[in-house]
């Protein structure tokens, strides 16, 4: 099984999810409330403005979960870098203070 969906098939999946959701929308739901929607131009209109709408949602989810996980990393990173540095700096304090009382004990 593909992991991976090429741009033919992320298109034709957001059609039909679009599709259902102007399906469900328009015809299932108010008809509940007695509107009868059952007409071709309603689903054409339907579909033409809920593939946009679609297509943003992902694409600002896309962005919001690529900037926090940037964000992530770089905090993580700078993090990091200040843990090594802060533990090197100990490692010369102590090798310092090692060599300093070396010498005292020796003069």
């Amino acid at each position: 099984m593909k992991k991976n969906l090429n741009f033919s098939e992320w298109l034709g999946l957001v059609t039909s999810v679009s599709a259902l959701y102007s399906y469900i929308y328009y015809y299932k739901y108010w008809r509940f409330f007695g509107i009868n929607a059952y007409d071709y131009f309603s689903y054409i209109d339907a579909l033409q403005h809920s593939i946009p709408s679609i297509i943003m949602v992902l694409t600002l989810s896309q962005a919001l979960i690529l900037s926090f996980t940037y964000h992530i990393f770089l905090i993580g990173k700078q993090l990091f870098r200040f843990i090594g540095i802060h533990i090197a700096w100990q490692k010369q304090t102590i090798i310092k203070m090692c060599l300093n009382n070396l010498l005292f004990y020796l003069f």
